[in-house]
């Protein structure tokens, strides 16, 4: 039986006196919950309405951490996406709440859903009645007025919901314009947090620099489906930290894909330092690491510093559209200061065009990164994440196939081999990597998919048994996609014109020698 959490500064609403009842669900455990910016922003900005009362749940938490209700209990239960393999979670809950999971055979609580999957909402398509797509802040208004102006029959509603922009209605299956905030300084932010004592960020006040990301890296859904980048001022920056030490917060964990891309990045980090914070950073791009972030690195004592190289290949950086020299890595590697006891990768495998020779380069980068690093001192660790290659929606890569299961094995294999005192290498098991494929570039025939593997009891081995009925989505994991097709994902806009995603992909596949 899963305790209550320990926590501070969470909404509890009068349900009684409230108009409309919303259950905020994370699908996976609490712990990933209370660390989930994205998640508290939904939560507190639906409370900040008056007539509205939030309350949240979990996996291993079905009833509302506020209240101990049932889901169905709800007017709306929500879903915060950022997983693709949450999605059966999605249906477990709502099967164990005591409600049909399938959209056709439930009238009420209306079931929406959130977070940067639904970017290609087809997958959950049978069982979500309404997808929130992009920016939660830019279509709050409009979704809470028709919520709450839609009481009774629920196609009324439905229909309602379908002509609000970044609304995607199954039922109507209505084309829809992903949504951006695009002032983040004007924009609802939460302070406080819920504060707890689970999950990596969850004692920490969370702030989010920027949104989106300058670079496009090939890969990257976030790169393209929050671009441009925005900013917040170091202005606006400075009054949330005043704000949130008035409420005792001693730690602050900055938020952002691009974070040294922002001006003042640096400076807001040293502005967090003098009023007696301590730091955690996000990934840094070790092409822009200079010399006065280091001296803030030591300055704050920060003990753990993220980069992602993703490949040691030039002709692979070209493919994946980040083209970081690997002398900036292996200097920032070796001129960090000796607070810094940790120092972890991310490199990606089975990247388009990848040769022996490509993964040769990438063991010895790491190589020479760890003896860079330890030189700083003999207990420092350097934690290495490889993951294969996962095309995504909405990006240059996602005409392309997941890599072949068997060679991807092999090319673990040879990582494996990489042994040294305080180095550690974590993989993400292939066939995990191909089941998130699958979801990602899925149509509806992967929405029936995740019905078969829910009914099997969620046996690992039902979803490969499953996914090959769905002939369409197999095809275009396994053998890429036409970039001259119409791809089911495309009923979302996301204001990158096809052209330029198509033209990118030439040049990639140019890169990687296959044209």
């Amino acid at each position: 039986m899963f305790k209550r959490p320990v926590e501070r500064f969470f909404v509890k609403k009068n349900l009684s006196r409230v108009s409309l009842r919303v259950a905020l669900v994370y699908p996976n455990l609490y712990r990933g919950a209370s660390s989930s910016l994205g998640y508290q922003l939904v939560y507190f900005l639906l409370n900040s309405y008056p007539e509205v009362a939030c309350e949240r749940a979990t996996l291993e938490w079905p009833l509302t951490i506020e209240s101990g209700l049932p889901l169905k209990r709800f007017d709306v239960v929500a879903f915060s996406l950022y997983y693709e393999l949450d999605y059966v979670n999605v249906l477990r809950i709502i099967r164990e709440s005591g409600l049909n999971p399938r959209r056709s055979g439930r009238d009420r609580p209306l079931v929406i859903a959130g977070g940067p999957c639904t970017a290609n909402p087809y997958p959950l398509s049978e069982y979500v009645d309404a997808f929130v797509v992009g920016c939660f802040e830019a279509v709050a208004d409009r979704l809470v007025e028709t919520l709450l102006s839609h009481s009774g029959e629920k196609r009324p509603c439905l229909e309602s919901l379908a002509s609000t922009p970044g609304v995607f209605v199954p039922e109507v299956g209505n084309p829809t314009v992903l949504q951006r905030v695009a002032n983040l300084d004007s924009s609802f932010y939460p302070v406080p947090q819920v504060l707890s004592q689970e999950g990596p960020f969850s004692s920490c006040f969370m702030l989010e620099l920027s949104r989106g990301c300058s670079w496009g890296c090939n890969f990257c859904l976030l790169g393209y489906t929050q671009r441009p980048r925005r900013d917040r001022s170091a202005r606006r920056l400075a009054e949330l930290l005043e704000e949130a030490k008035r409420y005792g917060y001693e730690k602050v964990a900055f938020i952002s894909s691009d974070f040294l891309g922002h001006p003042d990045a640096v400076r807001v980090v040293n502005m967090a330092l003098e009023m007696g914070y301590s730091i955690s950073l996000p990934s840094l791009r070790a092409d822009a690491v200079g010399d006065e972030l280091i001296s803030t690195l030591e300055r704050g004592r920060v003990r753990t510093v993220t980069v992602a190289p993703e490949t040691a290949s030039k002709k692979l950086k070209r493919v994946l559209g980040k083209e970081i020299k690997n002398e900036a890595l292996l200097n920032l590697a070796g001129s960090l200061p000796k607070t810094v006891s940790t120092l972890k990768l991310y490199f990606m495998v089975g990247v388009p065009g990848e040769t022996k020779e490509d993964v040769k380069q990438n063991l010895e980068l790491i190589s020479r990164v760890y003896r860079a690093f330890k030189k700083g001192g003999a207990g420092r660790r350097v934690v290495v994440s490889i993951n294969p290659f996962i095309p995504k929606p909405h990006t240059p890569l996602q005409y392309c196939p997941f890599p072949n299961l068997e060679r991807l094995r092999g090319v673990l294999n040879a990582f494996r081999e990489l042994r040294a005192p305080g180095l550690t290498l974590r993989f993400l098991h292939p066939k995990r990597a191909f089941i998130q494929a699958f979801l990602s570039l899925g149509g509806l025939d992967a929405a029936e998919v995740l019905a078969r593997v829910f009914e099997s009891g969620l046996n690992p081995s039902a979803w490969f048994k499953a996914i090959g009925s769905a002939l369409e989505t197999v095809k275009r994991v396994r053998e890429g996609c036409n970039p001259e097709e119409e791809l089911p994902w495309e009923i979302v806009e996301t204001g990158i014109p096809r052209e330029h995603l198509r033209l990118r992909f030439a040049r990639a596949m140019e890169a990687a020698g296959k044209r």
